[in-house]
């Protein structure tokens, strides 16, 4: 019976209540760091829906002002402008949800030390 209290030896018997043990904050560092990445993790994922949301918007404007364009006589390719104004904002929209990383405790840790 691996995992129940019965294969324990009665002297290693965990304890009824996590904090009545030495190990209590040890399990809530670990639960915090454990809703930290979560947190992030979230973070990120919604980043990157965001980003797949602005690239769509961004694929059909574009597409429209080109149509557009090309509808009323083809001359100079006005559209050029606002597709690579808006693109650089979506390569930098692109960067901070799939290559940034994300802040560490050490980075925070490190940046403090600087401050003194």
């Amino acid at each position: 019976m691996v995992g129940t209290l019965k294969s324990f030896p009665s002297h290693r018997r965990r304890p009824a209540n996590r904090f009545e043990s030495g190990s209590s904050k040890r399990e809530s560092i670990a639960m915090d760091d454990s809703e930290e990445r979560r947190e992030t993790a979230v973070k990120r994922v919604k980043a990157k829906r965001e980003f797949k949301t602005h690239l769509a918007v961004y694929l059909i404007v574009n597409t429209l002002l080109v149509v557009i364009w090309a509808m009323s006589g083809a001359g100079f390719f006005w559209p050029i402008w606002p597709i690579a104004g808006w693109g650089v904002g979506l390569a930098f929209n692109a960067w901070s949800a799939y290559f940034e990383k994300p802040i560490s405790e050490e980075d925070i840790r490190r940046e403090m030390e600087k401050g003194i």
